[in-house]
């Protein structure tokens, strides 16, 4: 059972069961009801068709189940207008696909029906939405228009507004109706005592895992002593603490051993081993002169005493490691527990934040526009008023993620004045990944979770991406959208990076011969996004009746967040590369 989208690079991670849910219930919407979702409506003969059969059998049977909320959403709708609603998830994933290149992740999927599922009578009922204003909402259960309303169905409205809005970088997540608040669970996993190379409490994922911790070897470098003659004594003690590999902390409790499986290395080569118990005895031979190990260890408590006799030519070089290795003994004493893995859950909550918006229309200006022009202008101004909502949380993203990605930084110089001589654009930007990849593996080590996905570039950088494609260099693979004044995808880079255009100059900065480059992160594992979304009352559309001038007034309500994830590494997947001498 597939619950996790299909993204550019590999599939999102979901720790939440729901989210899991919901990815199921809308692959198995898109296969059984067989619909290309590409502007089609979907009748409702064949939604109920879907829908009882999704509720009648086992989810264990079909694969998937119908989540809760999208249930309550049917049960207040007429076939006709529930239809319209699944229309709209499929038409609204269709155009994530188009316009990302991937398909619509699980917690998007998931976030559109917990903003259809705001709009139902059951919401209001439930969590007393608006109720203390004494307003009624336009809800998603309305049998007839309403003649004040410019729309009836607040659930396609909100589902749409979802698409449309929502940055492919970004997790979207669903709110407390309640409280108009989002909890946001980062799992994390921690050593549950110290042992190793670990501490007590300390975080065992990303770079941090792969130390040592739930081995029973133990490696001690010894300590030299003085030579005398072609002799020198190494000593130390094997403990359950390691300070790093080689290295055990000396000040540790005693450690049991297992008798008989000490061995001595010499320059990382097997050089002597424990031949009796406690007995150490071995020799090597390093070009032409031979090694004999001799001593004697402590199983009961882990200290070590070996000497190291030369064949000829003066003591062992102090630059040479003597190292020992022991194994824990487990069995002998029940005081020592085994490590432990402990899983942890870290919980922030974000609040959302209102948005509203007013528009007036003057009767003479209604009149003449509708019968001049064909047009509403109050429709046309709510959906300018739509547009800008969620272009400026796109930017307001954006801003936020140029600011993250002041900690990690490069530069690259271009160098086209000279360089333009010898090679064309395309091979200099092959050089350009270099300081690229560095930045990647940098904001990988930074999560603990991935590297750079996205690319947000200015007029410059796309102009020079969309020449490396007509120069059939195969670096850069344009997307096939058409240019607009807005962000929009390029373009696929060196088969790894989605490139968007961006053309605000604020956020990406260009001038005549330098240009930057924002980089942001594509997060596997959902919660661990740099920027998160969040949409708590999904958007509301109501007049305000006619004034005493005449003029009739709407407005649009509605409350979200956008914020920077309050997990501190989560937040560092963001980057920025500066170019210089890019006169092209």
């Amino acid at each position: 059972m597939t619950a996790i989208a299909t993204l550019p690079g590999g599939t999102r991670i979901y720790h939440s069961k729901a989210t899991k849910d919901v990815g199921a219930f809308v692959n198995g919407l898109r296969s059984q009801l067989k619909k290309p979702a590409m502007g089609v409506a979907l009748d409702s003969a064949s939604v109920s068709d879907f829908m009882d059969t999704a509720a009648n059998q086992s989810a264990s049977l079909i694969g998937f189940d119908v989540p809760e909320k999208l249930r309550i959403v049917r049960d207040e709708l007429n076939p006709d207008q529930f239809a319209s609603v699944l229309s709209a998830m499929l038409d609204g994933a269709a155009f994530y696909e188009r316009e990302h290149g991937c398909q619509a992740p699980a917690d998007l999927m998931e976030a559109v029906i917990w903003a259809a599922y705001s709009t139902s009578r059951h919401a209001e009922h439930s969590f007393g939405l608006m109720k203390s204003s004494g307003m009624v909402l336009d809800s998603a259960d309305s049998l007839s228009s309403d003649p004040i309303a410019l729309q009836t169905n607040r659930a396609v409205t909100a589902i749409l507004n979802a698409f449309l809005s929502l940055p492919p970088f970004v997790l979207s997540l669903p709110f407390d109706l309640g409280s108009n608040q989002a909890k946001l669970a980062i799992v994390s996993h921690q050593a549950g005592l110290a042992n190793g190379q670990y501490g007590a409490g300390d975080n065992m994922d990303g770079a941090n895992s792969g130390d040592i911790y739930f081995s029973s070897y133990r490696v001690h470098t010894g300590t030299r002593g003085t030579p005398s003659g072609n002799a020198v004594t190494y000593t130390g003690k094997i403990t359950r603490k390691q300070t790093d590999r080689l290295t055990c902390d000396q000040s540790a409790d005693p450690l049991p051993l297992l008798k008989g499986r000490a061995i001595v290395y010499i320059n990382g080569q097997p050089a002597a081993a424990e031949v009796s118990p406690g007995v150490i005895s071995g020799s090597i031979t390093v070009g032409s002169v031979t090694y004999t190990q001799s001593g004697t260890i402590t199983n009961s408590t882990g200290a070590f005493n070996v000497t190291v006799t030369a064949s000829s030519g003066g003591a062992l070089g102090a630059s040479v490691p003597v190292t020992v290795q022991g194994v824990i003994d487990y069995e002998n004493n029940d005081a020592l527990l085994p490590p432990s893995l402990n899983t942890h859950i870290d919980t922030f909550t974000i609040l959302a934040n209102p948005w509203r918006g007013v528009v007036q229309v003057s009767p003479d200006a209604a009149t003449q526009m509708a019968n001049e022009l064909g047009i509403d202008p109050a429709s046309q101004s709510m959906v300018a008023m739509g547009n800008q909502v969620g272009n400026e949380r796109h930017y307001t993203a954006l801003s936020m993620a140029g600011q993250l990605a002041q900690q990690n930084t490069d530069t690259f110089d271009f160098d086209w004045t000279d360089r333009k001589l010898q090679l064309n654009a395309a091979m200099i930007f092959n050089d350009m990944a270099l300081p690229i990849n560095r930045l990647s593996q940098q904001m990988a080590l930074d999560t603990m979770s991935y590297g750079i996905k996205y690319w947000y570039v200015g007029i410059r950088v796309a102009a020079l991406l969309m020449a490396l494609a007509s120069g059939g260099s195969g670096l850069f693979v344009p997307s096939g959208l058409a240019p607009r004044p807005g962000i929009y995808r390029l373009g696929t880079l060196m088969g790894i990076y989605e490139v968007y255009y961006c053309p605000k100059k604020d956020i990406v900065v260009e001038n005549p011969t330098t240009a930057n480059i924002l980089f942001i992160g594509q997060a596997l594992e959902a919660a661990r996004a740099p920027i998160v979304y969040g949409d708590a009352v999904a958007p509301i559309i109501k007049a305000l009746g006619v004034l005493q001038n005449m003029k009739q007034g709407f407005w649009r309500y509605e409350r979200n967040f956008t914020a920077v994830n309050p997990h501190a590494p989560s937040s560092k997947g963001c980057a920025s590369l500066q170019i210089t001498d890019l006169s092209v």
